[in-house]
């Protein structure tokens, strides 16, 4: 089946303001539905550690790829996609249109590129890889994975860890280098939509991941998170920003103040990150937010870049 692309994308980092301002922008659009790629808001019940949309911002442009999961479940990569796709051909069909809106630059590069059926998730491996990581440095294992599959290796920087880590799991898990699951099985990418991005200097983001992190904890991320814990949480659910440092407080490990400066410098980090991602779509359309501007005037902005790229692809 043929999957109609997003009529755009709207991407940035983490506290840029991309969601307020895709908020704006959907409604300026009209029929313009939101679809969410944030790969921990699709869990029920972490609102706050996700900054997930409010019931009144759902309330005036509907929001598809949140609550799709409890916090106790997996929630990979494929299902995010299935998920995706039932969304843009639904909407295609209601007549709608759909902005994608998120930093997950992972969801957004196997939206467009498409999904390779490798192996599922080996945890054992990979804390084993973790544990040998922190032990020999990540380039050791980058070293590794050159020797048993150069072709992923060259494609992935030796400081990125989590996705060495990855292709390491897929290569002596299933016997078979993940360049070779990658050329037997991708499928279903989905090219078009128009790219979109926000943008921040190092200071300005700083201070606004700052102002972020503060509110989280304003705003119940402890509570929250004794709430979600009682239940049990799957690993992927632990791992979100906020949980899984407020998880090392409630056990004792840190101090609050610790806990607080911890979520502010792996913010950062995450953020940094984000921007690598980015790095691999040039043809994103950026707009450069001044620190004081409004959440209007940059969908005023993004809406213009949005109408000029129209115009041209015309």
């Amino acid at each position: 089946m043929s999957v109609p692309p997003p009529a755009a994308f709207l991407l940035g980092p983490t506290a840029s303001g991309k969601s307020e301002a895709g908020l704006l922008l959907a409604e300026s659009l009209g029929g313009t539905e939101i679809l969410s790629l944030d790969a921990m808001a699709v869990y029920r019940g972490m609102d706050v550690a996700t900054a997930k949309p409010s019931p009144a911002a759902r309330l005036r442009v509907p929001h598809h790829g949140v609550d799709l999961a409890e916090p106790t479940e997996e929630f990979h990569l494929g299902a995010f996609l299935s998920e995706a796709r039932r969304v843009l051909a639904d909407a295609s069909a209601r007549g709608k249109r759909i902005l994608a809106l998120g930093g997950t630059g992972f969801y957004l590069h196997r939206l467009r590129e498409g999904l390779f059926e490798g192996p599922g998730a080996d945890w054992a491996m990979r804390a084993e890889l973790e544990a040998r990581a922190e032990r020999e440095g990540p380039e050791a294992l980058h070293a590794e994975l050159n020797r048993l599959d150069p072709s992923a290796a060259t494609g992935i920087k030796p400081q990125d860890l989590r996705r060495t880590m990855r292709a390491l799991e897929v290569c002596l898990g299933s016997g078979k280098p993940m360049t070779q699951w990658r050329r037997e099985g991708t499928r279903g990418g989905i090219s078009g939509g128009i790219l979109l991005g926000i943008r921040r200097t190092p200071e300005d983001l700083k201070r606004r991941i700052d102002l972020r992190v503060e509110a989280m904890f304003a705003g119940g991320i402890v509570e929250e998170t004794k709430r979600v814990a009682a239940a049990g949480l799957s690993h992927s659910a632990s791992q979100a920003l906020g949980t899984k440092e407020v998880l090392g407080m409630l056990e004792g490990r840190y101090g609050e103040t610790e806990t607080r400066d911890l979520v502010r410098r792996r913010t950062w980090q995450f953020a940094r990150r984000q921007g690598t991602w980015f790095r691999r779509f040039p043809e994103i359309r950026w707009v450069d937010a001044a620190g004081n501007e409004t959440a209007e005037s940059l969908a005023e902005r993004l809406l213009a870049q949005l109408r000029d790229a129209e115009a041209k692809a015309a």
